[in-house]
Protein backbone atom coordinates (compact mmCIF):
# COMPACT_ATOMS: atom_id res chain seq x y z
CA UNK A 1 0.00 0.00 0.00
CA UNK A 2 0.94 3.78 -0.94
CA UNK A 3 -0.16 6.96 0.38
CA UNK A 4 1.02 10.07 -1.15
CA UNK A 5 0.39 13.11 0.52
CA UNK A 6 0.63 16.23 -1.80
CA UNK A 7 0.75 19.48 -0.01
CA UNK A 8 1.67 23.38 -1.66
CA UNK A 9 4.84 24.72 -0.25
CA UNK A 10 3.09 26.98 1.89
CA UNK A 11 1.48 23.95 3.38
CA UNK A 12 4.67 22.26 4.31
CA UNK A 13 6.79 25.33 5.16
CA UNK A 14 4.44 28.97 5.70
CA UNK A 15 8.19 30.70 5.85
CA UNK A 16 6.32 33.06 2.81
CA UNK A 17 3.58 33.84 4.58
CA UNK A 18 3.18 37.89 5.62
CA UNK A 19 2.06 38.73 9.17
CA UNK A 20 -0.77 41.19 10.14
CA UNK A 21 -4.69 40.79 9.53
CA UNK A 22 -5.34 38.37 6.10
CA UNK A 23 -8.41 37.43 4.96
CA UNK A 24 -8.71 33.79 3.96
CA UNK A 25 -11.13 31.92 1.65
CA UNK A 26 -12.47 28.11 2.14
CA UNK A 27 -12.11 26.85 -1.55
CA UNK A 28 -14.82 24.68 -0.60
CA UNK A 29 -17.39 26.76 0.89
CA UNK A 30 -16.44 30.08 -0.22
CA UNK A 31 -16.78 30.97 3.57
CA UNK A 32 -14.24 34.24 4.03
CA UNK A 33 -12.32 34.62 8.06
CA UNK A 34 -10.48 36.85 9.08
CA UNK A 35 -6.72 35.74 10.61
CA UNK A 36 -4.24 37.57 12.63
CA UNK A 37 -1.18 36.02 11.81
CA UNK A 38 2.07 36.84 13.74
CA UNK A 39 5.36 34.88 14.70
CA UNK A 40 3.79 32.62 17.48
CA UNK A 41 0.79 31.54 15.22
CA UNK A 42 3.95 30.17 12.10
CA UNK A 43 5.59 28.78 14.90
CA UNK A 44 2.26 26.81 16.51
CA UNK A 45 1.90 25.40 12.99
CA UNK A 46 4.72 24.60 12.33
CA UNK A 47 4.87 22.14 15.77
CA UNK A 48 1.51 20.85 14.98
CA UNK A 49 2.18 20.15 11.12
CA UNK A 50 5.70 18.35 12.09
CA UNK A 51 3.55 16.20 14.64
CA UNK A 52 0.39 15.41 12.45
CA UNK A 53 3.45 14.01 9.85
CA UNK A 54 5.04 11.71 13.07
CA UNK A 55 1.66 10.71 13.54
CA UNK A 56 0.66 10.29 9.60
CA UNK A 57 4.05 8.17 9.07
CA UNK A 58 3.45 6.33 12.35
CA UNK A 59 0.16 5.03 11.70
CA UNK A 60 1.56 3.74 7.58
CA UNK A 61 4.14 2.48 9.09
CA UNK A 62 2.37 0.13 11.43
CA UNK A 63 0.54 -1.03 8.69
CA UNK A 64 3.99 -1.96 6.79
CA UNK A 65 2.79 0.38 4.38
CA UNK A 66 4.46 3.75 2.69
CA UNK A 67 3.95 7.16 2.97
CA UNK A 68 5.45 9.71 1.25
CA UNK A 69 4.66 13.83 0.89
CA UNK A 70 5.50 16.10 -1.97
CA UNK A 71 5.18 19.57 -2.61
CA UNK A 72 2.99 20.64 -6.07
CA UNK A 73 6.35 22.36 -6.82
CA UNK A 74 7.75 19.22 -7.11
CA UNK A 75 8.76 17.32 -10.66
CA UNK A 76 7.26 14.06 -10.75
CA UNK A 77 9.79 12.19 -12.72
CA UNK A 78 11.47 12.76 -8.98
CA UNK A 79 8.88 11.10 -7.30
CA UNK A 80 9.57 8.06 -9.43
CA UNK A 81 13.08 8.10 -9.79
CA UNK A 82 14.11 8.92 -6.30
CA UNK A 83 11.60 8.81 -3.34
CA UNK A 84 9.47 6.02 -4.12
CA UNK A 85 12.68 4.03 -4.75
CA UNK A 86 13.90 5.21 -1.68
CA UNK A 87 11.35 3.81 0.11
CA UNK A 88 11.88 0.32 -1.54
CA UNK A 89 8.41 1.54 -3.01
CA UNK A 90 10.54 1.01 -6.64
CA UNK A 91 13.43 -1.07 -7.39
Amino acid sequence: MLAVQILTPREIDPAGIETGIVTIEDAETGEELELAIDAGLLSRYRKLFAARQEEMRGLFNSKHWHFVTVSTDDDISRLFTRTLRAQGVLS
